[in-house]
C-alpha cells in the first residue's frame, strides 16, 4: 500500500489471496471516525496477486480492511476484515 495524506488517497495491492467463487469478492474499506467506508472492489487475484486499486477518501484515523463480501460488494462490512492495517500519522 501506498499513501498519500496530501491527496488523501492510498494505491493498495495484494499478495497471497486465495480465488473467491464468482458469488464473492474481495472488498476495500477505510475504517474509522466516524464511520467505516467502502473503498473499491479487488480485482480477482491472478497468481495470488490483485491489481493495484486507486481509493480516496481517506481522514487522519483510518485504517484499512479487506472483507469477503457477495459479488458486487456491499454498502457496509458483511464479514470480519480478512486484513486490517493501521496507518501511519
Amino acid at each position: 500500500m501506498v499513501l498519500s495524506r496530501a491527496q488523501q488517497k492510498i494505491i493498495f495491492t495484494t499478495a497471497g489471496l486465495s480465488a473467491l467463487p464468482a458469488t464473492k469478492v474481495y472488498e476495500l474499506w477505510l475504517i474509522g471516525p466516524p464511520r467505516i467506508r467502502p473503498a473499491g472492489l479487488l480485482p480477482p487475484p491472478s497468481a495470488g496477486k490483485t491489481p493495484p486499486v486507486l481509493a480516496s477518501g481517506l481522514v487522519a484515523g483510518d485504517m484499512v480492511g479487506v472483507t469477503v463480501e457477495p459479488a458486487g460488494g456491499t454498502s457496509a462490512p458483511t464479514t470480519t476484515p480478512i486484513v486490517l492495517m493501521s496507518l501511519p500519522a
